[in-house]
């Protein structure tokens, strides 16, 4: 039986780097509209594949409609299917909300 029976070998294995932002236009609604951004950037050195971002509004808050850069919103479940994202790159979805008045109280 050998005694020298492992081996190894440095390597550089690359890969996406995801980072998530999530803005508000105001901060504070009372009632109305209220905007809401996410932004997800790849700044890993590979493409990323497959990317789905969950975000689901709180009590109060009603979807109106949204727009996406890439993929495609779902506001019954809150989930943006963004789909692949380049290294390098941005998708963008801009969330337009309303507030009821009900829900600015609480």
């Amino acid at each position: 039986m050998s005694g020298n029976n492992t081996a190894s070998r440095a390597i550089t294995v690359g890969g996406a780097d995801l980072a998530l932002t999530k803005t508000a236009g105001n901060p504070s609604p009372r009632a109305g509209v209220a905007v809401f951004t996410i932004g997800i950037r790849n700044n890993g050195s590979s493409n990323a594949t497959g990317i789905s971002v969950t975000d689901l509004l709180p009590a109060g808050l009603f979807s109106l409609f949204a727009v996406e850069t890439q993929g495609n919103y779902t506001s019954a479940n809150g989930i943006w299917t963004v789909g692949n994202l380049v290294s390098g790159s941005t998708a963008t979805l801009t969330l337009v909300t309303l507030v009821t008045a009900r829900s600015a109280r609480s």
